[in-house]
């Protein structure tokens, strides 16, 4: 109780803060308070704290306090998706149904009820082989929208020979913005096995940016950091941990003392 006390207390004050940004654009505010919902789950649970309550309770309040003021038409569904999802872990079992309200939801091009709706279905295709076919429907949709979602339900709890056929497809999307999503969950999820197709997909991307993120991830996957020297020579050093990429500036000095492999093993948090 401690733990969620604390929790709770520094998460307000950084809801606080971000609402009294009011130049702070709509879609901002949004994601910043599904991250701290994010963030604070993931800290309980790694305080040992058991996270009580459904996936309606955990949102309530961000339905109330952001969705509901700003995007009043997507509550609606967002609830429709929740209660699905809800209902399917209740029962222990997938109905079309009940599916079909994720999946809709999921597909959407609304970027609140996407971000939240994509980690409910993400969750589910661990568990039902219907869900599985639902995310491939996705990755074939003929709607780019729709395609680049798809990446998104991608998760750990999808079973990886399923994110590996999704995701090397998706290299190789007509879209750009598919193509860039494909790389950088490759990169996140680690996925070594399709060092190669990223290597023959950024030999042939023509979009700039596409190209830059498939380079940059297949930097970090076959080395696991990236280090470059500035116009000033000092050093940056970029490594991708769980969650995210962390950088810092490197001196020669710590490099020639410490040696790569232990500054990297630092900044990931693992011994060195």
């Amino acid at each position: 109780m401690a733990a969620r006390n604390w929790i709770a207390k520094v998460l307000g004050s950084f809801r606080r803060r971000v609402n009294k940004q009011s130049e702070t654009p709509t879609e901002r505010k949004l994601k910043t308070a599904q991250a701290i919902t994010r963030i604070e789950e993931r800290v309980l649970k790694k305080l040992g704290v058991r996270l009580e309550g459904s996936a309606t309770d955990r949102l309530e309040v961000w339905i109330q306090e952001s969705l509901r003021p700003c995007h009043p038409n997507l509550e609606q569904p967002l609830r429709a998706a929740i209660q699905a999802f809800d209902t399917i872990q209740e029962r222990k079992r997938i109905s079309p149904e009940l599916l079909d309200v994720i999946v809709d939801a999921a597909s959407s091009s609304s970027i609140p009820l996407y971000e939240t709706v994509t980690g409910l279905l993400s969750e589910l295709t661990g568990l039902f082989v219907e869900a599985q076919d639902a995310l491939l429907a996705m990755a074939n949709h003929s709607c780019r929208q729709v395609r680049f979602n798809a990446i998104l339900c991608i998760g750990e709890s999808t079973p990886r020979s399923l994110s590996v056929q999704i995701l090397r497809q998706g290299l190789y999307d007509r879209s750009a913005k598919v193509r860039v999503k494909a790389a950088d969950c490759i990169g996140r999820m680690r996925l070594r096995e399709l060092i190669p197709d990223l290597e023959e997909a950024s030999r042939v991307e023509t979009n700039a940016k596409a190209k830059a993120t498939m380079e940059f991830e297949l930097k970090l996957l076959l080395d696991g950091y990236i280090l470059e020297r500035n116009s000033d020579s000092t050093l940056d050093l970029t490594v991708r941990i769980k969650g995210g990429i962390v950088g810092r500036p490197v001196s020669e000095l710590e490099l020639k003392q410490r040696g790569i492999e232990a500054i990297v093993a630092d900044m990931i948090g693992e011994p060195s």
